[in-house]
């Protein structure tokens, strides 16, 4: 397993977000024997994971197998995300600071780049909502 590990940290490899039961695998032993583990999970890499934002992975149920079925859904981007533009305006905010702080004081997992990204787009969004929260108040 540790090499396995490496491999994925060298490669940068990313762990799809999954919907379902925690669980994968089952020994289909009884009672304190029984063993319930997530043996299976789907990685991708930053540029799979920039084309497709939405995607997930499905634990299935069980039926037959002692193996859950997988099922990665997405939904196709329709246009490739923008790239981040910084608003002059946003500096001008009172609460500029603050919001900077916030947006990247989350804990992000994933490589350098993927964390870069995401507190970009948390920054964003904060921005934004701020603005649409302040057109509200003075139409």
């Amino acid at each position: 397993m540790d090499h396995f590990n490496r491999f994925i940290a060298i490669t940068s490899l990313l762990e799809v977000s999954f919907l379902g039961d925690q669980y994968t695998w089952c020994n289909n032993n009884a009672g304190p024997k029984r063993i319930w583990l997530r043996l299976d999970r789907l990685l991708t890499n930053l540029a799979g994971s920039l084309a497709f934002p939405t995607l997930k992975l499905i634990h299935k149920p069980r039926i037959l197998s002692d193996h859950s079925p997988l099922v990665a859904i997405f939904q196709d981007p329709t246009r490739f995300p923008r790239s981040f533009k910084f608003c002059r305006q946003w500096a001008q905010d009172e609460d500029f600071s603050d919001i900077i702080s916030r947006s990247w004081a989350s804990d992000t997992e994933g490589p350098p780049l993927v964390k870069f990204h995401k507190n970009l787009l948390r920054c964003k969004s904060a921005f934004s909502s701020r603005q649409k929260q302040k057109k509200r108040r003075y139409s």
